[in-house]
């Protein structure tokens, strides 16, 4: 097996292993209160998933700090600090709380509600969310009127709307045929 099939097989199976994950009780002998341990470590296939995922954010990072330092003015510097700041602020203070809350919702709302359709719904809305942060700018600055007309040329809200359609459409399929791959496999 190549290892771009190992990476897919772990990165397909990291729901399973993660739901794995718990310390699990080991009874004592002696008749004690039993003791925790961990449970096993990951698999070679979720750890090859991790090691190349975490290169390609490091070659990621690598690639956006010579974009920075060899393309733009370093005048420009700072505000890409605040920008980078506030999308932290935003992520940590919005979107993960906002997934978290969703996601005890969801969970309640659908006992039934298989862990992969949740993962899904969840993905969608991280992804759907991340989009709708870049395009809010764009979307304001027509709405102020660029002074030169060949600078926003797209209508970005209707893409911003496309966009969550097609995010809509992904997750729905994905969905329907997890629940076809569910029924199969009984």
């Amino acid at each position: 097996m190549s290892a771009a099939a190992r990476v897919l097989v772990a990165l397909a199976t990291l729901p399973r292993a993660i739901g794995r994950a718990r310390v699990t009780p080991e009874p004592d002998t002696e008749g004690a209160a039993p003791e925790l341990r961990p449970a096993p470590p990951p698999g070679r296939g979720l750890q090859t998933a991790r090691g190349v995922l975490i290169g390609l954010g490091v070659l990621l990072l690598a690639v956006a700090g010579g974009a920075l330092v060899s393309g733009v003015p370093t005048g420009q510097w700072p505000a890409i600090g605040v920008w980078l700041a506030v999308a932290l602020v935003l992520h940590d203070g919005l979107l993960a709380p906002l997934l978290v809350v969703g996601a005890r919702l969801l969970r309640r709302g659908s006992a039934r509600l298989p862990w992969g359709a949740l993962a899904a719904v969840q993905a969608a809305v991280a992804v759907g969310f991340c989009v709708t942060l870049l395009a809010i700018p764009a979307i304001r600055a027509q709405q102020l009127g660029a002074r030169n007309p060949t600078v926003l040329v797209f209508d970005y809200a209707a893409h911003l709307a496309a966009a969550w359609a097609v995010v809509g459409v992904v997750v729905a399929a994905a969905i329907v045929l997890g629940a076809i791959r569910r029924s199969r496999a009984d």
